[in-house]
C-alpha cells in the first residue's frame, strides 16, 4: 500500500535538498470529485500560519451521510512506516460538510507539520453515498520547508542582520521587505548569496538595534522567486509571506515557580522580577498562553490554556498568574492536559517598569514544561476476564470490550482507559 512512499524516501535521500521527487498521486475513485488539501507537496514555510495535512475534506459527487455501522479505522502513516501514527474510528471521526456541500471529512487529533512523507488510508464504507458504501481512498502527501528565517522570532538583546535561507537557486527580488516598530521604519540592505542547492538572502539593518521594544519584519508573498528541482524539472516558485516579530530586551528572564521541568499539570505560576528591575504594575487584562510544543520545537498554533494575572506586588516584584478553565474562570484544581511538552508564553507587555534607568515592558518570555501524569497499563487493575472501552484523549472511541492483551495491540500513544490517561508503548 505504501510502496510508492518508500520509493520516494529513497529518491529524496539520493537527491540534494532542493530536489523534490514527484509524489505518487493515487487516483481518486469515481465517486470522489476532490480532496483538500490536494495530494502532493504541502509547504510549511509560512511562519505566521504553518500548514499541515491534519484536516482532510473529501468532495463527493453525491451528498454523503456518515455510516454509523462503520467501525473501521482511518489511519495516517509517517515516512513509510507500517505502524500508524494515529488511527480514528471511522463512524466517530467522520463528519459531513455543515454548509450543505456534498462533502465529508475528518480531523486527526495530532497536527502534522514536520517535514516528511504521509500516507492516509480511508477504509470503505466511512460514508453512505445514496445508500451505498463510500469507496476506500488512499492519499499521499509530503510536507517540505522551503524557507528558514534566522534568527527565529523571539527575544534578543540586539538585532543587526536577518537571513532567509531558501531551498532553491536563481533568486530574484521582486518586492521590498519591511522592518518597522510602531510608526518607525528601518532601512534594510538586501544581499543574495547563491549556493548549489540553496541560497541565503541577508537583510542588514542600517544600524544595530539595541533599544527595547517590539519590531516586525514583513516579507510579502512573492518578494523573492527562486528555482527548485521538482520531478526532474526546474520549477520557479514565489516565496511565501513571512511576518516575524522580534523583541529587544535587556531585562533578564524572570524566575518562575514552578520551575521549568516536569509537572503533573497547571494551575498557578509565580514570577519574580530580576534584581534591578523596578516593577510599576502588572496588566491584569493581559492574557498569557500555554501551548503544546510541536516535534520540531515550535509552538502549536492553537493554545491549550489561557493564563492571566491574579495579583501582583510591586514592592516584592512578584506576579501571580492563574490558569483559566474552559469557562474562562480561574481554575481551582490542577488542569492536566495530555502528556507531552508544553510552553507558557507570557503576554506582551505583561509587566511594566524600569531597568537600568530605562522604561521597559517585560518581553513575552517562554517557559518550557513536560507534563507527566499518566497511569501505566499495569496500574489499570484489569481482572483476567474484565474488558474496557478505550478512547483517544479527545473522546473518540478506538476499541470496544478490549481485554488486557488487546490493549497491548493498539498503536503506541495516549489513551483514556477506565477514566485514566494511559500511555501504551
Amino acid at each position: 500500500m505504501r510502496t510508492s512512499t518508500l520509493a520516494l524516501i529513497v529518491a529524496m535521500a539520493a537527491g540534494c535538498p532542493a530536489s523534490y521527487a514527484a509524489i505518487d498521486i493515487i487516483p481518486l475513485p469515481d465517486q470522489v470529485e476532490s480532496v483538500n488539501p490536494v495530494q502532493g507537496w504541502v509547504d510549511t514555510s509560512n511562519n505566521a500560519n504553518p500548514l499541515g495535512v491534519s484536516d482532510i475534506t473529501i468532495g463527493f459527487r453525491t451528498a454523503p451521510e456518515v455510516n454509523p455501522d462503520c467501525t473501521s479505522l482511518i489511519s495516517i502513516y509517517v515516512d513509510g512506516s507500517d505502524v500508524a501514527s494515529e488511527s480514528l474510528v471511522a463512524n466517530e471521526a467522520a463528519f459531513v460538510d455543515a454548509m450543505g456541500n456534498p462533502a465529508g471529512g475528518f480531523i486527526f487529533t495530532k497536527r502534522y507539520t514536520s517535514p516528511g512523507l504521509y500516507h492516509i488510508s480511508i477504509p470503505e464504507g466511512v460514508w453512505l453515498l445514496g445508500g451505498e458504501a463510500s469507496p476506500a481512498i488512499e492519499l499521499n502527501y509530503g510536507i517540505r520547508q522551503l524557507q528558514t528565517l534566522s534568527p527565529a522570532t523571539g527575544i534578543y538583546d540586539q538585532l543587526s542582520t536577518i537571513t532567509l535561507t531558501v531551498a532553491g537557486t536563481n533568486v530574484q527580488q521582486r518586492k521590498t521587505p519591511e522592518f518597522f516598530s510602531g510608526l518607525d521604519d528601518y532601512d534594510l540592505t538586501i544581499s543574495i548569496e547563491e549556493g548549489t542547492d540553496s541560497s541565503v538572502i541577508t537583510m542588514t539593518l542600517g544600524e544595530t538595534i539595541t533599544t527595547s521594544g517590539t519590531y516586525t519584519l514583513l516579507i510579502p508573498g512573492g518578494t523573492f522567486s527562486y528555482d527548485i528541482e521538482e520531478d526532474g524539472k526546474t520549477v520557479t516558485i514565489d516565496s511565501q509571506e513571512i511576518v516575524a516579530t522580534y523583541y529587544i530586551s535587556s531585562v533578564p528572564k524572570p524566575a518562575i515557580d514552578p520551575e521549568e521541568g516536569t509537572v503533573e499539570g497547571f494551575d498557578k505560576f509565580t514570577l519574580t522580577m530580576p534584581e534591578g528591575y523596578l516593577m510599576f504594575f502588572a496588566d491584569t487584562m493581559s492574557i498569557s498562553y500555554i501551548y503544546p510544543v510541536l516535534p520540531d520545537g515550535s509552538l502549536s498554533p492553537s493554545y491549550e490554556y489561557r493564563v492571566r494575572v491574579a495579583e501582583y506586588d510591586s514592592e516584592a516584584g512578584t506576579v501571580q498568574l492563574v490558569v483559566l478553565n474552559s469557562d474562562g474562570m480561574p481554575t481551582e484544581t490542577l488542569l492536566s492536559p495530555a502528556n507531552g511538552e508544553y510552553a507558557l508564553r507570557l503576554g506582551s507587555s505583561l509587566v511594566s517598569g524600569t531597568y537600568n534607568d530605562e522604561f521597559v515592558n517585560l518581553a513575552p518570555f517562554i517557559y518550557y514544561y513536560t507534563v507527566n501524569n499518566l497511569t501505566g497499563i499495569e496500574k489499570i487493575g484489569l481482572t483476567e476476564n474484565e474488558t474496557l472501552d478505550v478512547y483517544t484523549i479527545t473522546g473518540v472511541r478506538v476499541g470496544r470490550n478490549l481485554d488486557r492483551e488487546s490493549l497491548k495491540t493498539l498503536p503506541a500513544g495516549l489513551y483514556i482507559v477506565n477514566g485514566k490517561k494511559v500511555m501504551l508503548h
